[in-house]
């Protein structure tokens, strides 16, 4: 059970503050090269422990016990929290600006408590490239509001020498479709998909969405618009399962020096293959998106198309594998696959993805820790060592507050927020980011 310990004194409650945004008591006393102690609960591998974090010109210089007069101290239900990051990611832009911006997107992440990201290339035009590589990471160094990593997109037309070329922007990370999907460049073959891996650099990582192009191909007829939880059967969990299978069977043994990612997995079928497969791979790692966590078929009924998104959210007994799985170390990653469409887009022609709501389901799986072991698991999917509340780490933190609230489309900073599968639940929420 979470227990937190109430704080003397409060901070001022300021729901959304981004400290970014103007001057604070943190910011003026970092420029006078003074001290700041925070006192209140905080968030670490050990679990939540009540003390105090002291941070002098921006780096955080002790964490522990409770020993000097505080400058702010927390709320019983507050709980000072390391920054995510999330490497998993759609950015837009480009052709794409009606959808969303970089600069907007990396402003929606902000605002949800990630510090850093990985933005996925199936664009328009797609990463597929060393040429719109280079384009769009000349658009995020003027316009993003957060760090962007990119990933290059691996097509059925990729080939030895471009792939090559776009290493130096992609840093030899790349991502492949390996069925029918938003955007262009994915395959439709499970042994093209296995000849182009095979071109890839040495030592390269290699992302895929897994799902069987010949299984949905049989079930996309189930789809129906006036039902959205028809989107279970339109992608079911033995597609998840069986274009996971071809990776770890088919594919892996042929290239054992790539580092391979299964991309948010959706389901119990799938996970069991995965920590089959990792028993005989150490190069093996898998996703699991925020909200396959949170959300189940039954959300369908009040969400509709807003909970719309490949792969499908399924039936609650996935859900409970996957937290399940996080909790024991199975997952490797937390991502949101962010993914915003306009309200067009979204509820007339039932474009499938999601604007995320990082530090809310983040929150709430806070919640559900029980073990050292949990926490532990948690924030290594979470996050980044370099941003964890260490000694000698920079002060990026922010101060969430666990008792949660109704979330509101109006609340959220950027457009994206209005088609939101996250609007109307209760979930913990950001009150300040200190960075």
């Amino acid at each position: 059970m979470l227990q937190l310990r109430p704080g003397r004194t409060a901070l001022p409650n300021r729901p959304g503050h981004y400290l970014g945004q103007s001057k604070t008591l943190l910011q003026k006393r970092q420029e006078r090269g003074k001290e700041m102690i925070i006192e209140g609960n905080i968030l670490i591998r050990q679990g939540i422990t009540y003390g105090q974090v002291e941070i002098k010109n921006q780096k955080i210089i002790r964490v522990g016990a409770v020993k000097q007069k505080p400058d702010i101290i927390l709320k019983e239900k507050q709980a000072l929290s390391p920054l995510l990051y999330d490497s998993h990611v759609h950015l837009r832009d480009l052709e794409q600006t009606s959808r969303e911006t970089i600069k907007t997107g990396t402003a929606h992440l902000a605002s949800t408590g990630v510090i850093e990201c990985s933005a996925m290339p199936n664009t328009k035009p797609p990463l597929d490239n060393h040429q719109t590589l280079k384009q769009y990471l000349k658009l995020i160094n003027s316009d993003a509001e957060i760090k962007v990593n990119v990933y290059g997109l691996l097509t059925p037309n990729s080939y030895i020498e471009e792939l090559e070329r776009m290493q130096e922007y992609c840093n030899k990370k790349y991502k492949a479709f390996q069925a029918e999907s938003i955007g262009s460049g994915f395959f439709t073959n499970n042994e093209k998909l296995k000849d182009r891996i095979l071109l890839l650099p040495e030592n390269a990582e290699i992302r895929i969405h897994c799902e069987d192009p010949d299984t949905l191909k049989k079930h996309k007829h189930k789809w129906k618009q006036s039902k959205p939880r028809t989107h279970i059967k339109a992608r079911p969990a033995k597609a998840e399962a069986k274009g996971i299978r071809y990776i770890t069977e088919k594919i892996m043994p042929l290239r054992p020096d790539l580092k391979y990612f299964i991309c948010h997995v959706s389901s119990w079928k799938g996970l069991r293959v995965i920590k089959k497969a990792k028993k005989r791979y150490d190069n093996l790692y898998c996703e699991a998106a925020y909200h396959h966590l949170y959300f189940s078929k039954k959300d369908y009924k009040d969400k509709g198309v807003k909970m719309k998104c490949n792969p499908s959210i399924k039936k609650k007994q996935n859900k409970r594998m996957l937290i399940r799985g996080l909790k024991n170390g199975l997952i490797d990653c937390l991502v949101s696959d962010h993914a915003p469409h306009t309200l067009e887009d979204k509820i007339k022609n039932n474009f499938s993805g999601l604007p995320s709501y990082d530090a809310g389901v983040f929150g709430w799986l806070v919640k559900k820790c029980r073990k050292q072991s949990h926490y532990q698991h948690l924030l290594k999917a979470a996050t980044k060592p370099e941003y964890e509340i260490r000694e000698g780490n920079k002060a990026a933190m922010m101060i969430l507050n666990l008792e949660g609230k109704l979330v509101k489309a109006e609340d959220q900073e950027t457009k994206a927020g209005k088609i939101s599968p996250y609007n109307n639940e209760v979930l913990p929420y950001i009150e300040t980011i200190i960075k």
